[in-house]
């Protein structure tokens, strides 16, 4: 019985509700003040972040303080999935015009959003790079763009939503680069957390670079990981890490956004 009028109570009331709640939303594209920046979003009518920006005025805001709490001036940071750039933006302003960004987007939409961002503020101090990260250099299939964004190791052939991206590993990016170094990395990619880290071990080993890392229990498996092995992974390699949008979590069962840092140093 209870079932049921769950259902219907589903039915009848709670998506309307969300229909009308969404109808009420801009259909088109909104320029959000943040951070001391401008960023041009997406219609929140159709876009999560968006609507959480007009909603609220904040994206993740857990990640927002602790970025703002541990960027400095000159600081070197990596934003690995960087969407439209309101984090890309704001390490930007957090690092200052000593300070640089790299921007990693591979979704063209996304990207070419991002970069007019960097226009829209006359932004120097950020590089944009169009590849994504992994753990084996190669062609990949990306899910869905803008609405899954996720890659999916398995499949082999393209539906008509989701696009091919180039994948390279992290360690031959930074050589490229040029960077002396490299303070934070910002890592959110939907399950592909520890195949990128894998692919940044020389990085981590030599540069000690602080991590902000959301962990995405549900979706790891894709990946054949669980939460548990990135931990265990990181631990390994000399992080200890603090929860900063959770306390006590279960690292393998629920999405937790960590803050890690090496205890050596």
């Amino acid at each position: 019985m209870s079932s049921l009028v769950g259902r219907l109570a589903l039915r009848y009331f709670f998506e309307p509700l969300q229909r009308l709640r969404e109808a009420r939303l801009p259909a088109h594209d909104v320029v959000f003040a943040l951070n001391g920046y401008r960023l041009k979003a997406f219609p929140p009518r159709h876009n999560k972040i968006s609507r959480y920006l007009y909603e609220h005025g904040v994206w993740e805001p857990e990640v927002t303080r602790c970025a703002q709490q541990r960027i400095r001036p000159g600081m070197r940071v990596w934003d690995i999935g960087a969407d439209v750039g309101y984090f890309s933006m704001l390490f930007a302003g957090l690092a200052g015009p000593q300070g640089r960004v790299r921007a990693f987007e591979p979704i063209p939409k996304a990207r070419l959003r991002l970069e007019e961002n960097l226009r829209l503020n006359a932004c120097t101090n950020v590089e944009v790079e169009a590849r994504a990260l992994g753990n084996q250099p190669g062609k990949f299939i990306l899910e869905k763009p803008l609405e899954v964004s996720r890659i999916n190791p398995h499949k082999i052939a393209p539906s008509p939503d989701d696009i091919e991206v180039q994948v390279v590993r992290g360690d031959d990016v930074f050589a490229e680069s040029g960077w002396p170094g490299l303070d934070l990395i910002k890592l959110d990619v939907e399950g592909a957390e520890l195949g990128i880290l894998r692919g940044l071990t020389g990085v981590l080993q030599r540069h000690r670079p602080a991590l902000i890392l959301e962990i995405h229990g549900p979706y790891l498996p894709m990946f054949g990981a669980s939460g548990k092995e990135v931990v265990k992974w990181l631990h390994e390699q000399g992080y200890q890490l603090e929860p900063i949008d959770r306390t006590n979590p279960r690292w393998n069962e629920e999405n937790t956004t960590v803050w890690a840092a090496r205890t050596d140093g």
